[in-house]
Protein backbone atom coordinates (compact mmCIF):
# COMPACT_ATOMS: atom_id res chain seq x y z
CA UNK A 1 0.00 0.00 0.00
CA UNK A 2 1.37 3.43 -0.86
CA UNK A 3 1.22 7.29 -0.18
CA UNK A 4 3.12 8.44 -2.60
CA UNK A 5 4.30 12.02 -3.60
CA UNK A 6 7.92 13.39 -5.56
CA UNK A 7 10.06 12.61 -3.12
CA UNK A 8 7.49 11.30 -0.86
CA UNK A 9 6.14 8.33 1.35
CA UNK A 10 5.37 4.70 0.26
CA UNK A 11 3.44 2.09 2.12
CA UNK A 12 3.52 -1.27 1.95
CA UNK A 13 1.98 -4.42 3.59
CA UNK A 14 4.53 -6.87 4.24
CA UNK A 15 5.02 -10.58 4.62
CA UNK A 16 3.07 -13.25 6.80
CA UNK A 17 2.37 -16.55 6.40
CA UNK A 18 -1.37 -17.80 5.26
CA UNK A 19 -2.97 -19.94 2.73
CA UNK A 20 -1.41 -21.29 -0.08
CA UNK A 21 1.10 -23.39 2.62
CA UNK A 22 4.42 -22.47 3.19
CA UNK A 23 6.57 -19.99 3.96
CA UNK A 24 5.42 -16.05 2.88
CA UNK A 25 7.82 -13.39 1.71
CA UNK A 26 7.35 -9.98 0.12
CA UNK A 27 9.75 -8.06 -1.97
CA UNK A 28 9.23 -4.24 -2.65
CA UNK A 29 11.13 -3.30 -6.03
CA UNK A 30 11.02 0.54 -5.80
CA UNK A 31 11.81 2.97 -9.29
CA UNK A 32 12.77 6.12 -9.37
CA UNK A 33 10.19 8.12 -11.56
CA UNK A 34 12.15 11.45 -11.61
CA UNK A 35 14.36 12.94 -13.57
CA UNK A 36 17.50 12.05 -12.23
CA UNK A 37 19.64 9.64 -10.13
CA UNK A 38 17.99 9.22 -7.44
CA UNK A 39 18.30 8.04 -3.42
CA UNK A 40 15.80 5.44 -2.47
CA UNK A 41 15.73 4.54 1.39
CA UNK A 42 14.16 1.42 3.20
CA UNK A 43 12.26 1.57 6.91
CA UNK A 44 10.52 -1.00 8.52
CA UNK A 45 7.58 -0.61 10.84
CA UNK A 46 5.32 -3.18 12.64
CA UNK A 47 1.59 -3.43 12.09
CA UNK A 48 0.84 -1.08 15.36
CA UNK A 49 3.37 1.25 13.34
CA UNK A 50 6.27 0.83 15.54
CA UNK A 51 9.39 1.31 13.73
CA UNK A 52 11.97 -1.89 13.78
CA UNK A 53 15.43 0.08 14.72
CA UNK A 54 18.34 -1.09 12.84
CA UNK A 55 16.63 -2.28 9.66
CA UNK A 56 16.99 0.64 7.49
CA UNK A 57 18.82 -0.02 3.85
CA UNK A 58 19.73 2.61 1.13
CA UNK A 59 20.24 2.34 -2.18
CA UNK A 60 22.61 5.29 -3.90
CA UNK A 61 22.91 6.14 -7.74
CA UNK A 62 19.47 4.51 -8.99
CA UNK A 63 19.57 6.05 -12.60
CA UNK A 64 15.99 7.97 -14.06
CA UNK A 65 13.66 4.81 -15.08
CA UNK A 66 15.50 2.25 -13.04
CA UNK A 67 14.60 -0.27 -10.27
CA UNK A 68 16.17 -1.64 -6.93
CA UNK A 69 14.33 -4.75 -5.03
CA UNK A 70 14.35 -4.72 -1.85
CA UNK A 71 13.65 -8.29 -0.30
CA UNK A 72 12.37 -8.59 2.96
CA UNK A 73 13.60 -12.63 2.78
CA UNK A 74 17.66 -11.36 2.91
CA UNK A 75 17.03 -8.29 5.08
CA UNK A 76 18.44 -10.37 8.67
CA UNK A 77 17.24 -7.75 10.87
CA UNK A 78 13.61 -8.68 10.59
CA UNK A 79 12.44 -11.07 12.67
CA UNK A 80 10.85 -14.61 11.72
CA UNK A 81 6.98 -14.03 11.25
CA UNK A 82 7.52 -9.88 10.71
CA UNK A 83 4.57 -8.45 9.49
CA UNK A 84 3.88 -5.00 8.77
CA UNK A 85 4.75 -2.27 6.77
CA UNK A 86 7.80 -0.94 4.75
CA UNK A 87 8.51 2.98 3.88
CA UNK A 88 10.66 4.12 1.26
CA UNK A 89 11.77 7.59 1.17
CA UNK A 90 13.57 9.05 -2.11
CA UNK A 91 14.64 12.33 -3.00
CA UNK A 92 13.27 11.56 -6.57
CA UNK A 93 9.36 10.49 -7.29
CA UNK A 94 8.84 7.00 -6.80
CA UNK A 95 6.99 4.15 -7.38
CA UNK A 96 6.86 0.26 -6.17
CA UNK A 97 5.11 -2.58 -7.18
CA UNK A 98 5.23 -5.63 -4.05
CA UNK A 99 5.80 -8.89 -4.83
CA UNK A 100 3.89 -11.88 -2.96
CA UNK A 101 5.56 -15.03 -2.82
CA UNK A 102 4.90 -18.59 -0.98
CA UNK A 103 7.04 -21.14 -1.17
CA UNK A 104 6.87 -24.63 0.50
CA UNK A 105 9.38 -27.31 1.03
CA UNK A 106 8.69 -29.18 -1.64
CA UNK A 107 9.28 -26.22 -4.12
CA UNK A 108 5.71 -25.66 -4.63
CA UNK A 109 5.28 -21.95 -5.53
CA UNK A 110 2.45 -19.11 -5.49
CA UNK A 111 2.91 -15.54 -6.69
CA UNK A 112 1.19 -12.21 -6.34
CA UNK A 113 1.70 -8.79 -7.87
CA UNK A 114 0.23 -5.45 -6.47
CA UNK A 115 1.20 -2.25 -7.55
CA UNK A 116 1.82 0.45 -4.22
CA UNK A 117 -1.42 2.91 -4.70
CA UNK A 118 0.15 6.56 -5.57
CA UNK A 119 -2.88 8.04 -3.35
CA UNK A 120 -4.92 7.27 0.16
CA UNK A 121 -8.50 8.16 0.30
CA UNK A 122 -11.46 7.97 2.94
CA UNK A 123 -12.90 5.06 1.44
CA UNK A 124 -12.00 2.31 -0.33
CA UNK A 125 -13.56 -0.29 -2.75
CA UNK A 126 -12.93 -3.76 -3.30
CA UNK A 127 -15.00 -5.65 -5.91
CA UNK A 128 -14.33 -9.23 -5.61
CA UNK A 129 -13.86 -11.38 -1.82
CA UNK A 130 -14.14 -15.24 -1.20
CA UNK A 131 -15.13 -16.72 2.09
CA UNK A 132 -14.78 -20.24 2.14
CA UNK A 133 -16.99 -20.41 -1.56
CA UNK A 134 -17.54 -23.50 -3.14
CA UNK A 135 -16.07 -26.90 -2.52
CA UNK A 136 -12.64 -25.49 -3.78
CA UNK A 137 -12.37 -23.35 -0.90
CA UNK A 138 -12.01 -20.17 -2.02
CA UNK A 139 -10.52 -17.41 0.08
CA UNK A 140 -9.82 -13.71 0.76
CA UNK A 141 -8.03 -11.43 3.18
CA UNK A 142 -7.79 -7.77 2.74
CA UNK A 143 -5.34 -5.49 4.83
CA UNK A 144 -6.30 -1.79 5.56
CA UNK A 145 -3.53 0.90 6.48
CA UNK A 146 -3.78 3.81 8.21
CA UNK A 147 -1.00 6.30 6.51
CA UNK A 148 -2.42 9.60 8.43
CA UNK A 149 -0.99 10.69 11.62
CA UNK A 150 -4.85 10.42 13.48
CA UNK A 151 -6.92 7.56 14.29
CA UNK A 152 -9.43 6.23 11.87
CA UNK A 153 -12.47 4.65 12.82
CA UNK A 154 -13.75 1.88 10.26
CA UNK A 155 -16.63 0.88 8.83
CA UNK A 156 -16.66 -2.44 6.50
CA UNK A 157 -19.96 -2.82 4.36
CA UNK A 158 -20.10 -5.82 2.34
CA UNK A 159 -22.74 -6.91 -0.72
CA UNK A 160 -23.07 -10.05 -1.40
CA UNK A 161 -22.77 -11.41 -5.06
CA UNK A 162 -22.72 -14.95 -5.29
CA UNK A 163 -23.86 -17.33 -2.06
CA UNK A 164 -23.56 -20.95 -1.38
CA UNK A 165 -25.06 -20.18 2.36
CA UNK A 166 -27.40 -18.31 4.02
CA UNK A 167 -27.12 -14.73 3.06
CA UNK A 168 -29.11 -13.96 0.03
CA UNK A 169 -27.61 -12.78 -3.13
CA UNK A 170 -27.63 -9.20 -2.54
CA UNK A 171 -28.11 -8.67 0.57
CA UNK A 172 -26.09 -6.08 2.19
CA UNK A 173 -24.24 -6.21 5.61
CA UNK A 174 -22.33 -3.71 7.24
CA UNK A 175 -19.76 -4.64 10.37
CA UNK A 176 -18.78 -1.89 12.52
CA UNK A 177 -18.32 -2.86 16.07
CA UNK A 178 -19.04 -0.73 19.01
CA UNK A 179 -16.88 0.57 21.53
CA UNK A 180 -13.86 -0.47 19.94
CA UNK A 181 -11.53 2.18 21.88
CA UNK A 182 -11.88 5.96 23.29
CA UNK A 183 -11.43 7.35 20.29
CA UNK A 184 -13.79 5.15 17.71
CA UNK A 185 -16.95 4.92 19.54
CA UNK A 186 -18.31 2.76 16.17
CA UNK A 187 -16.44 1.27 13.73
CA UNK A 188 -12.48 -0.38 14.10
CA UNK A 189 -10.24 1.25 15.48
CA UNK A 190 -7.00 2.01 13.04
CA UNK A 191 -4.20 4.08 15.09
CA UNK A 192 -1.64 6.09 12.64
CA UNK A 193 0.58 4.40 10.47
CA UNK A 194 -0.88 1.00 11.83
CA UNK A 195 -2.84 -2.03 9.77
CA UNK A 196 -5.40 -4.05 10.14
CA UNK A 197 -6.05 -7.91 8.14
CA UNK A 198 -9.60 -8.78 7.44
CA UNK A 199 -10.65 -12.21 6.20
CA UNK A 200 -9.95 -15.68 5.96
CA UNK A 201 -6.16 -15.74 7.34
CA UNK A 202 -3.93 -15.62 10.74
CA UNK A 203 -4.20 -12.76 12.66
CA UNK A 204 -7.00 -11.27 10.40
CA UNK A 205 -10.29 -10.34 12.04
CA UNK A 206 -13.04 -12.83 10.55
CA UNK A 207 -15.50 -12.42 8.34
CA UNK A 208 -18.86 -12.45 9.64
CA UNK A 209 -20.49 -15.61 10.73
CA UNK A 210 -23.64 -14.78 7.96
CA UNK A 211 -21.11 -14.02 5.17
CA UNK A 212 -19.85 -17.86 5.58
CA UNK A 213 -19.94 -19.32 1.81
CA UNK A 214 -20.00 -16.25 -0.17
CA UNK A 215 -18.52 -14.42 -2.95
CA UNK A 216 -18.26 -10.55 -1.90
CA UNK A 217 -17.48 -7.02 -3.19
CA UNK A 218 -16.95 -4.44 0.12
CA UNK A 219 -16.59 -1.07 1.00
CA UNK A 220 -14.38 0.29 3.44
CA UNK A 221 -14.70 4.00 5.07
CA UNK A 222 -13.05 6.30 7.30
CA UNK A 223 -16.18 7.33 10.17
CA UNK A 224 -14.35 10.12 11.20
CA UNK A 225 -13.24 11.21 8.00
CA UNK A 226 -10.45 14.15 8.11
CA UNK A 227 -7.76 15.13 6.16
CA UNK A 228 -5.50 13.15 8.49
CA UNK A 229 -6.52 9.76 8.53
CA UNK A 230 -6.92 8.66 5.03
CA UNK A 231 -6.36 4.71 4.36
CA UNK A 232 -4.97 2.60 1.57
CA UNK A 233 -5.78 -1.13 0.83
CA UNK A 234 -4.66 -4.44 -0.85
CA UNK A 235 -6.60 -7.60 -1.16
CA UNK A 236 -5.19 -11.42 -1.65
CA UNK A 237 -7.81 -14.22 -3.22
CA UNK A 238 -6.50 -17.79 -3.13
CA UNK A 239 -7.72 -21.43 -2.43
CA UNK A 240 -7.63 -23.51 1.17
CA UNK A 241 -7.82 -26.98 -0.70
CA UNK A 242 -4.39 -27.41 -1.50
CA UNK A 243 -4.37 -25.83 -4.89
CA UNK A 244 -1.95 -22.59 -4.99
CA UNK A 245 -3.92 -20.25 -6.69
CA UNK A 246 -2.84 -16.67 -5.90
CA UNK A 247 -4.35 -13.01 -7.03
CA UNK A 248 -3.45 -10.15 -5.31
CA UNK A 249 -4.53 -6.58 -6.11
CA UNK A 250 -4.53 -3.16 -4.99
CA UNK A 251 -8.05 -1.40 -3.23
CA UNK A 252 -9.62 1.10 -5.23
CA UNK A 253 -9.02 4.60 -4.00
CA UNK A 254 -12.86 6.70 -3.46
CA UNK A 255 -13.23 10.22 -3.70
CA UNK A 256 -16.40 12.04 -2.81
CA UNK A 257 -14.82 15.27 -2.76
CA UNK A 258 -12.78 15.13 -5.78
CA UNK A 259 -14.11 12.42 -8.07
CA UNK A 260 -11.89 13.38 -10.96
CA UNK A 261 -9.01 12.12 -9.41
CA UNK A 262 -9.82 7.99 -8.11
CA UNK A 263 -9.99 4.96 -8.81
CA UNK A 264 -13.44 4.87 -10.42
CA UNK A 265 -15.50 6.11 -12.94
CA UNK A 266 -18.45 5.46 -15.34
CA UNK A 267 -16.12 4.94 -18.28
CA UNK A 268 -13.65 2.27 -17.14
CA UNK A 269 -11.01 -0.09 -19.51
CA UNK A 270 -10.19 -3.67 -18.46
CA UNK A 271 -7.10 -3.96 -20.70
CA UNK A 272 -7.05 -7.78 -21.26
CA UNK A 273 -10.22 -10.45 -21.54
CA UNK A 274 -10.05 -14.03 -22.46
CA UNK A 275 -11.96 -16.70 -23.40
CA UNK A 276 -10.19 -20.05 -24.78
CA UNK A 277 -10.33 -23.63 -25.63
CA UNK A 278 -6.93 -23.91 -23.99
CA UNK A 279 -9.07 -22.92 -20.12
CA UNK A 280 -7.96 -19.60 -20.35
CA UNK A 281 -10.76 -17.61 -19.12
CA UNK A 282 -11.77 -14.13 -17.41
CA UNK A 283 -13.90 -12.53 -14.77
CA UNK A 284 -14.85 -9.18 -14.01
CA UNK A 285 -15.62 -7.91 -10.69
CA UNK A 286 -17.90 -4.39 -10.85
CA UNK A 287 -18.90 -2.59 -7.99
CA UNK A 288 -21.51 0.25 -8.43
CA UNK A 289 -20.53 2.95 -5.96
CA UNK A 290 -23.20 5.34 -6.76
CA UNK A 291 -26.39 6.78 -5.32
CA UNK A 292 -28.44 4.43 -7.26
CA UNK A 293 -29.05 1.53 -9.34
CA UNK A 294 -27.64 1.07 -12.46
CA UNK A 295 -27.29 -1.62 -15.73
CA UNK A 296 -23.63 -2.08 -15.91
CA UNK A 297 -22.40 -2.87 -19.62
CA UNK A 298 -19.33 -4.65 -20.42
CA UNK A 299 -18.10 -4.21 -24.23
CA UNK A 300 -16.11 -6.94 -25.15
CA UNK A 301 -13.77 -6.19 -27.94
CA UNK A 302 -10.88 -7.38 -29.94
CA UNK A 303 -10.58 -10.79 -31.76
CA UNK A 304 -10.73 -14.42 -32.07
CA UNK A 305 -7.25 -16.33 -32.88
CA UNK A 306 -8.63 -16.86 -36.64
CA UNK A 307 -9.11 -13.10 -36.99
CA UNK A 308 -12.91 -13.10 -36.94
CA UNK A 309 -13.34 -9.34 -35.09
CA UNK A 310 -15.09 -9.65 -31.76
CA UNK A 311 -17.29 -6.65 -30.32
CA UNK A 312 -19.77 -8.19 -27.97
CA UNK A 313 -21.72 -5.90 -25.17
CA UNK A 314 -23.33 -7.88 -22.05
CA UNK A 315 -25.82 -6.13 -19.95
CA UNK A 316 -25.86 -6.87 -16.15
CA UNK A 317 -29.20 -4.97 -15.39
CA UNK A 318 -30.36 -2.60 -12.34
CA UNK A 319 -26.79 -3.86 -10.21
CA UNK A 320 -27.53 -1.46 -7.11
CA UNK A 321 -24.19 -2.84 -5.18
CA UNK A 322 -21.91 -5.19 -7.41
CA UNK A 323 -22.24 -8.15 -9.85
CA UNK A 324 -19.54 -9.92 -11.78
CA UNK A 325 -19.89 -11.50 -15.35
CA UNK A 326 -17.44 -14.20 -16.67
CA UNK A 327 -16.50 -14.98 -19.89
CA UNK A 328 -17.14 -18.43 -19.23
CA UNK A 329 -21.21 -17.78 -18.83
CA UNK A 330 -22.42 -19.88 -21.90
CA UNK A 331 -25.47 -17.45 -21.75
CA UNK A 332 -23.66 -14.62 -22.98
CA UNK A 333 -22.72 -14.11 -26.73
CA UNK A 334 -18.69 -14.18 -26.52
CA UNK A 335 -16.79 -16.73 -29.27
CA UNK A 336 -14.93 -19.23 -28.27
CA UNK A 337 -10.61 -17.79 -28.74
CA UNK A 338 -11.45 -14.53 -28.37
CA UNK A 339 -8.67 -12.48 -26.91
CA UNK A 340 -8.64 -8.86 -26.52
CA UNK A 341 -10.07 -6.00 -23.58
CA UNK A 342 -13.11 -4.54 -22.29
CA UNK A 343 -14.45 -1.42 -21.50
CA UNK A 344 -17.09 -1.28 -18.23
CA UNK A 345 -19.60 1.63 -18.22
CA UNK A 346 -22.52 2.55 -16.60
CA UNK A 347 -24.34 6.11 -15.30
CA UNK A 348 -22.82 5.23 -12.07
CA UNK A 349 -19.26 5.46 -11.13
CA UNK A 350 -17.63 1.77 -10.76
CA UNK A 351 -15.07 -0.38 -9.68
CA UNK A 352 -14.40 -2.68 -12.18
CA UNK A 353 -11.20 -5.59 -11.16
CA UNK A 354 -10.18 -8.07 -13.81
CA UNK A 355 -9.91 -11.99 -12.61
CA UNK A 356 -7.89 -14.54 -14.81
CA UNK A 357 -7.89 -17.93 -14.78
CA UNK A 358 -7.39 -21.56 -16.11
CA UNK A 359 -9.27 -24.44 -16.29
CA UNK A 360 -7.66 -27.52 -17.83
CA UNK A 361 -9.63 -27.37 -20.62
CA UNK A 362 -12.21 -25.45 -21.66
CA UNK A 363 -15.73 -25.67 -19.49
CA UNK A 364 -13.53 -28.55 -17.67
CA UNK A 365 -14.94 -26.88 -13.85
CA UNK A 366 -11.05 -27.71 -12.79
CA UNK A 367 -9.03 -24.77 -11.65
CA UNK A 368 -5.36 -24.74 -12.82
CA UNK A 369 -2.87 -23.07 -10.26
CA UNK A 370 -3.07 -20.23 -12.56
CA UNK A 371 -5.01 -16.90 -11.05
CA UNK A 372 -3.88 -13.40 -11.67
CA UNK A 373 -5.87 -10.15 -10.53
CA UNK A 374 -5.20 -6.33 -11.84
CA UNK A 375 -7.68 -3.57 -11.79
CA UNK A 376 -9.41 -1.94 -14.74
CA UNK A 377 -8.59 1.82 -15.42
CA UNK A 378 -10.89 5.07 -16.03
CA UNK A 379 -10.12 6.14 -19.05
CA UNK A 380 -9.60 9.78 -17.95
CA UNK A 381 -6.93 8.67 -15.78
CA UNK A 382 -5.30 6.97 -19.05
CA UNK A 383 -1.87 8.91 -19.44
CA UNK A 384 1.37 9.59 -21.56
CA UNK A 385 3.88 7.76 -19.69
CA UNK A 386 3.65 4.47 -17.83
CA UNK A 387 6.00 3.12 -15.54
CA UNK A 388 6.47 -0.47 -14.94
CA UNK A 389 9.10 -1.16 -11.58
CA UNK A 390 9.94 -4.40 -12.81
CA UNK A 391 10.51 -6.39 -15.95
CA UNK A 392 12.37 -9.74 -16.81
CA UNK A 393 13.50 -11.29 -19.52
CA UNK A 394 14.87 -14.97 -19.50
CA UNK A 395 16.23 -14.20 -16.00
CA UNK A 396 17.51 -16.82 -13.74
CA UNK A 397 16.60 -19.76 -15.69
CA UNK A 398 17.27 -22.92 -14.16
CA UNK A 399 18.94 -24.58 -16.86
CA UNK A 400 18.97 -24.14 -20.62
CA UNK A 401 15.37 -26.61 -20.93
CA UNK A 402 13.72 -23.27 -18.46
CA UNK A 403 12.94 -20.01 -19.42
CA UNK A 404 13.08 -18.39 -16.06
CA UNK A 405 11.54 -15.14 -15.32
CA UNK A 406 9.90 -13.39 -18.08
CA UNK A 407 7.16 -10.73 -18.82
CA UNK A 408 5.12 -9.05 -21.12
CA UNK A 409 3.51 -5.90 -21.44
CA UNK A 410 -0.33 -4.75 -22.98
CA UNK A 411 0.08 -1.22 -24.38
CA UNK A 412 -3.79 -0.08 -24.36
CA UNK A 413 -4.28 3.22 -26.61
CA UNK A 414 -7.23 4.95 -23.86
CA UNK A 415 -9.68 6.34 -26.67
CA UNK A 416 -8.39 3.35 -28.98
CA UNK A 417 -6.59 4.90 -31.98
CA UNK A 418 -3.51 4.62 -32.59
CA UNK A 419 -0.61 5.86 -30.88
CA UNK A 420 3.31 6.05 -31.37
CA UNK A 421 4.98 4.75 -28.37
CA UNK A 422 8.62 4.75 -26.73
CA UNK A 423 9.98 1.61 -24.28
CA UNK A 424 12.87 2.34 -22.18
CA UNK A 425 14.43 -0.36 -20.06
CA UNK A 426 17.06 0.13 -17.42
CA UNK A 427 18.85 -2.99 -15.97
CA UNK A 428 19.29 -3.47 -11.92
CA UNK A 429 23.01 -4.04 -12.18
CA UNK A 430 22.68 -6.25 -8.92
CA UNK A 431 20.72 -8.52 -11.40
CA UNK A 432 23.76 -9.63 -13.03
CA UNK A 433 22.54 -8.77 -16.39
CA UNK A 434 23.04 -6.37 -19.25
CA UNK A 435 21.59 -2.64 -17.85
CA UNK A 436 20.90 -1.07 -21.05
CA UNK A 437 19.17 1.18 -21.21
CA UNK A 438 17.48 0.09 -24.03
CA UNK A 439 15.37 2.37 -26.35
CA UNK A 440 12.91 0.94 -29.17
CA UNK A 441 9.51 2.66 -30.94
CA UNK A 442 6.56 1.14 -31.97
CA UNK A 443 3.30 1.88 -33.43
CA UNK A 444 0.46 0.78 -31.33
CA UNK A 445 -3.16 0.40 -33.04
CA UNK A 446 -5.71 -0.06 -30.50
CA UNK A 447 -3.59 -2.18 -27.93
CA UNK A 448 -0.59 -4.31 -28.75
CA UNK A 449 1.47 -6.90 -26.49
CA UNK A 450 5.29 -7.26 -25.73
CA UNK A 451 6.68 -10.47 -24.69
CA UNK A 452 10.22 -9.88 -23.90
CA UNK A 453 11.09 -13.72 -24.05
CA UNK A 454 9.84 -13.20 -27.64
CA UNK A 455 13.44 -13.40 -30.18
CA UNK A 456 11.70 -10.46 -32.01
CA UNK A 457 9.53 -7.59 -31.49
CA UNK A 458 9.90 -7.69 -28.01
CA UNK A 459 9.93 -3.91 -26.82
CA UNK A 460 13.96 -4.38 -26.99
CA UNK A 461 15.66 -2.70 -29.78
CA UNK A 462 16.08 -4.87 -33.33
CA UNK A 463 18.83 -7.02 -32.88
CA UNK A 464 19.70 -6.07 -29.08
CA UNK A 465 17.74 -8.20 -27.15
CA UNK A 466 19.64 -8.57 -23.90
CA UNK A 467 20.47 -12.35 -23.08
CA UNK A 468 18.47 -11.94 -19.64
CA UNK A 469 16.96 -8.87 -17.94
CA UNK A 470 15.41 -7.52 -14.36
CA UNK A 471 15.05 -4.12 -14.24
CA UNK A 472 12.28 -1.08 -15.07
CA UNK A 473 10.70 -0.11 -18.09
CA UNK A 474 8.88 3.31 -18.89
CA UNK A 475 6.75 4.16 -22.29
CA UNK A 476 5.95 7.19 -23.84
CA UNK A 477 3.18 8.13 -26.10
CA UNK A 478 1.94 10.81 -28.08
CA UNK A 479 -1.99 9.96 -27.03
CA UNK A 480 -2.84 8.42 -23.22
CA UNK A 481 -2.11 4.72 -22.92
CA UNK A 482 -3.64 2.14 -20.45
CA UNK A 483 -0.46 -0.37 -19.54
CA UNK A 484 -0.49 -3.42 -17.57
CA UNK A 485 2.90 -6.02 -17.40
CA UNK A 486 2.77 -9.56 -16.25
CA UNK A 487 5.70 -11.61 -14.45
CA UNK A 488 6.00 -15.14 -14.41
CA UNK A 489 8.56 -18.14 -13.74
CA UNK A 490 8.96 -21.27 -14.67
CA UNK A 491 11.33 -22.09 -12.04
CA UNK A 492 9.65 -24.25 -9.53
CA UNK A 493 7.89 -27.97 -9.23
CA UNK A 494 4.28 -26.71 -9.22
CA UNK A 495 2.61 -23.71 -8.75
CA UNK A 496 1.04 -20.70 -9.80
CA UNK A 497 4.15 -18.86 -10.63
CA UNK A 498 2.42 -15.67 -12.63
CA UNK A 499 1.09 -12.12 -11.49
CA UNK A 500 -0.32 -9.22 -13.55
CA UNK A 501 0.28 -5.53 -11.89
CA UNK A 502 -0.92 -2.49 -13.52
CA UNK A 503 1.45 0.50 -14.51
CA UNK A 504 2.21 3.62 -12.38
CA UNK A 505 0.41 6.54 -14.85
CA UNK A 506 2.61 10.04 -15.81
CA UNK A 507 2.15 12.89 -17.74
Amino acid sequence: MLVACAGGLLSLSSGRATPPSGAENTAIVAQNLGPSASTIQMEYYDSDGELIPGVTRTETNVPAGGSRTFDQLTETGLPDGFQGIGVLNSDQPIGAVLQRRILDGAGNYSLGAILAPNSAWSSLAFPILLNNFSSDQYNSRFVVTNVGTTVACLRIRYAVTASLGTAPVGSSIVDAPSATSASCPVGYTLAAGAQLYFGDSDNAKPFLPQLAATQLAATVDVINVSSTNPIAGTADLFRSDGNRLLGSYSAFGISATNPATDDVGTDVVVPLAIKHRSGYYSVIGVQNLGASAADIRIRYLGATEGGIPVDTTVTLPNVNQAAFHSTYDESTPIPLDFVGYAVVSSSQPVAALLIRGKQTVYQSGLNEPIYTAVNGTPRENGATKASLPIIYRRFEKANASFIGWNSWIQVQVADGSTATVTLRFVGDPTAGCPVGPYTSTATVNGSKVFYMNADTDNGFPAGQSPVCFKGGAQITSNKPLIVISNMSTDTYIDGDGEALYEAIPGN
